[in-house]
């Protein structure tokens, strides 16, 4: 393909507080082997370096362009961007990551070649410390090209052991599908609204490909993983979860235990999160909290019905059956210290 045969290629960036990783970002999506595209920086207002960074590429690059809209969250972000978007194809890149050189051109060679609503790729992990990314790991690579969905189902499993099905950014849409299934992310979601994005356009896919390469890289900030408990948490991975189940039991059975497990992981993580970190949950917001974990009807319909995988949703299943907070807050307090050591060991 010559630039002038090439489609036009969206890319939507939330930007948000990444002032020290946007120009990797950008820098990543304007060299790309692949010309024709166009890039939509969406300040989420920003209140670091990140609005001025954003304009200093537009003013670089007339392929570059900036949104600055009031803070919303990244759902309405992306949603801003793809409004604005003209491309036969969207990709949403988040601020904070980068991706290979030959990236867009892949993933377009394989969407063309295919005639597919969603190309998958495999995604590294890249390490940022004092100024330096470090290239770490990959997922696995996987290569399919799935000519209906009933095919694209067979493909599920898999897909998901390898952590390809949450994130919106490891996957290219064809702009025409998004427009024509509703392809919208949800505001007002904390956590979990990427899979709320995903997981009906699963459903409505019918030509579904994989490009086995790592073409993004998943940025992380050293020292960022110290825990900052949100009370938000726990009523946005229900919501997900609760919303997504009825599109999975119709479209794709085999992965309900799967959904359930993912819930129970979660819930897990916010336990431990609550007795560990720098900000966490105390006194009576957290007996309240805890309480509503034990006693929440979406959540107590799921570990009734789930068979537990793995050691750790084991416990957490067999300790959210009895429902008591007892129970649940001894639980949460051995979570959240097995998070501070492991924490500890680590600095060491």
């Amino acid at each position: 393909m010559n630039e002038q045969s090439e489609p036009l290629v969206s890319i939507v960036v939330p930007v948000y507080k990444v002032a020290p990783l946007l120009d990797r970002c950008v820098s990543s999506l304007i060299s790309q082997t692949y010309g024709n595209i166009e890039v939509f920086l969406v300040d989420d207002g920003s209140p670091d370096e990140s609005p001025a960074k954003c304009d200093a590429w537009a003013g670089k690059d007339q392929r570059v362009n900036v949104i600055h809209k009031k803070n919303e969250g990244v759902s309405v972000a992306r949603n801003a961007g793809l409004d604005a978007a003209r491309g036969e194809y969207v990709w949403f890149v988040d601020g904070d990551d980068y991706v290979a050189a030959n990236a867009v051109q892949e993933l377009v060679k394989r969407a063309e070649l295919t005639d597919a609503d969603i190309v998958f790729c495999s995604n590294g992990e890249s390490v940022f410390a004092n100024g330096t990314y470090t290239e770490m790991r990959h997922n696995q690579f996987l290569d399919f090209d799935a000519k209906t969905n009933a095919e694209f189902v067979n493909h599920f499993a898999a897909l998901s052991k390898a952590q390809y099905v949450c994130p919106p950014w490891n996957k290219l849409f064809r702009r025409s599908f998004l427009l024509s299934g509703g392809g919208r992310f949800t505001p007002g979601v904390f956590v979990g609204q990427d899979s709320l994005f995903n997981f009906p356009l699963y459903a409505k896919a019918q030509r579904v490909s994989c490009v086995p390469k790592a073409l993004y890289y998943y940025v992380i900030r050293s020292g960022s993983a110290v825990s900052s408990f949100n009370p938000k948490w726990f009523g946005s991975r229900k919501l997900v979860y609760n919303e997504i189940l009825p599109v999975i039991e119709a479209w794709n059975p085999g992965y309900v235990n799967d959904h359930r497990n993912r819930l129970i992981t979660n819930v897990g993580i916010i336990l431990g999160a609550m007795f560990a970190g720098q900000k966490k949950c105390v006194g009576k917001a957290r007996k309240g909290l805890i309480s509503a974990i034990g006693h929440d009807s979406v959540l107590r319909e799921c570990v009734s019905h789930v068979k537990p995988e793995g050691v750790r949703n084991t416990l957490t299943t067999m300790v959210l059956r009895t429902g008591s907070s007892a129970c649940i807050t001894l639980y949460g307090r051995t979570l959240g210290m097995l998070k501070y050591v492991k924490g500890m060991l680590k600095k060491r």
